[in-house]
Parts: C-alpha cells; structure tokens; sequence
C-alpha cells in the first residue's frame, strides 16, 4: 500500500514540475485549433490577441488554399525553430531566437513570426492532398496519431496526470514513432519535404503578397556566405546561379520559386485561390509520377520538370 501511494506521489511530482499550461479555454473564440499549449511556464506569457492574430491567419489562408484543416497549436517561449509535425500539431515560438557566432544570443525579427507560422500551415494544407497517395497513408495515420498523443500528453501534466496518462502516451509515442521508421516512405521523405517547402513558402508569401517574406523572417546579422545564400534561395525573386542552392530541401526548388515570383504571381484574391490550386496539382503530378523512382532525380531535373508542368498548365488559363 505505501509503495502504492509513494507511486502516485511521484506521478503526481512529475506532472507539477512540468510547466505546461492549457489555453484553450483561457482563449476562446478560436475556429481554427482543435488545442492551445503553452510549453515553458505555467504562467501565461503568450497574450490571447497573438493566438487570435494565429487563428486569422489561418482563415485567412483557409479563403485561398484548397484546404483548411483544423490543427492544434503548441508554443514554446524562445527558439529559432518551428514545424508542422505531418500530423496534426504546429509548435512556434513566442520570440524568435537565433545562436550567434560567438555563444551569444541573437533576436530575430518578432514582427515576422507570423509568417513563418503561416509557412508552418502551409505544410499542413499539402498534407491534406498528400494524405490521398498510398505510399503515404500509413505514415499520415502514424503521424495523426502520434500527434494526438502528444497534445494528451502535454495536457496531462495539467491535469494531475490522471492514470499514469503520461508514461502511458509516451511509451504509445515511441511504439509509434519506431513503427513509422520501419516505413517505406521514410526513404523518399528528403524528395517530398522538398516539394512541401516549396509550397508552403508560396502559401506564406501569397498570404503578404511579398516575395522576400521568407527571408526576411528568418535572416539574421550572423549567417555566414553559404547560410545566406540558401536563405535568398527562398526569395520568389531571380536569384542567380541555381547550382548554388541544390543543398537542401528548402532550398532545392529555388529556380521554381524565381519562375513563380514571374509567371505565377497573383494581382487578385482570385488568382492567388487559383494559383495555390494550380501549384499544388501540378506537383502532386510530379511526385506521383517520380516517387517510385525518386532516387534517380538530381535537382536540376525535378526544377525543369516541374516548371514545365506549370507553364503547359499556364498556357491554358
């Protein structure tokens, strides 16, 4: 019996030293998440004007892109990181932060956070098509699921952890996660995230109508030359020598975002509905066609073709 008891202490003690804070009910009015998780201090420190600014944005792309999932939102105080989890879940920081050259800490631009939050969305919105691919349809459940449990993990340290929930979603998490790595599609993951940047920069930056957006979010005084380089590889302006930016999935599709800064930039609420519908079609046929195959595709090659498919569909519009 007392070995009982001192259990339940001890979960008890862990879920108070978690600081976790659950916002959904503390900032209501949201159409657009399913939940809002403060991660970092049990006292809130994100205002409720922020998360509604989050939940507009949302609305806001939802009235232009082809779909409009609903998500939850996780935040944490201070990162240079944030993510769309392929799941269901967006974490973005509250402040902007970057590692200096020197160990010292460098403030991006916090006016900015929201656009990278509208990029993390944009992730969320080609999830939608690509969860209609078989190749993917067991990663995504994995991932939804993975997802969920996360959010209930983090609520039960808000909770008093009511029956030992969260050892309980942690070990479902890890069962989870390592089921997903024995996927096939864990090997072509590098190919289709590359796709997924592209498209959720053009979701941001058709959001401000600024082709930079990315760029400015993100640049900070203490990138070296090549950080630098790969960054303006996001602008949807010319850029230069595409061979420069063939390093990283975010930077791989640089050519068909200077094409798109031309041919596909909207003047009209209505073009941008368009062109977001017409992008996202035209590169789920690219990785339709190449994903069986996608090891034997350089950049140059998945550039030239995916500006072709757009520039035959331009011709028709």
């Amino acid at each position: 019996m007392k070995k009982l008891i001192l259990m339940a202490l001890c979960l008890n003690i862990q879920a108070f030293n978690q600081k976790v804070r659950d916002l959904s009910d503390e900032c209501p009015e949201t159409r657009n998440f399913h939940h809002i998780v403060q991660l970092g201090s049990k006292k809130q420190y994100i205002s409720c004007n922020k998360i509604h600014q989050y939940d507009r944005i949302i609305s806001n792309i939802s009235a232009i892109a082809p779909y409009a999932p609903k998500v939850s939102l996780i935040i944490h105080r201070a990162s240079g990181n944030a993510s769309f989890d392929y799941g269901g879940n967006i974490s973005i920081p509250q402040s902007l932060i970057f590692p200096g050259k020197y160990g010292h800490t460098i403030y991006g631009n916090q006016f900015k956070i929201s656009s990278i939050f509208a990029h993390e969305y944009g992730h969320a919105v080609f999830n939608e098509e690509l969860k209609k691919r078989e190749f993917f349809k067991v990663f995504n459940l994995y991932s939804r699921r993975i997802s969920e449990l996360r959010v209930k993990n983090l609520l039960a340290y808000t909770n008093g952890n009511i029956g030992n929930m969260i050892n309980r979603t942690k070990d479902q998490m890890n069962d989870l996660s390592e089921r997903r790595k024995q996927l096939d599609y864990i090997k072509m993951r590098d190919f289709i995230t590359a796709y997924s940047e592209l498209y959720a920069d053009v979701v941001a930056t058709y959001l401000v109508n600024q082709k930079s957006d990315i760029f400015e979010a993100l640049y900070h005084d203490s990138l070296n030359d090549r950080q630098y380089e790969m960054l303006k590889a996001r602008s949807f302006s010319n850029h230069g020598d595409w061979e420069d930016f063939y390093h990283t999935p975010h930077s791989l599709f640089a050519k068909t975002r200077a094409y798109i800064g031309k041919e596909y930039w909207p003047k009209t609420q209505a073009e941008k509905k368009k062109y977001l519908s017409v992008i996202l079609k035209a590169i789920m046929a690219e990785i339709d066609k190449k994903y069986s195959e996608y090891s034997t595709f350089n950049a140059k090659r998945l550039n030239n073709d995916l500006i072709a498919r757009l520039e035959e569909i331009r011709k028709t519009l």
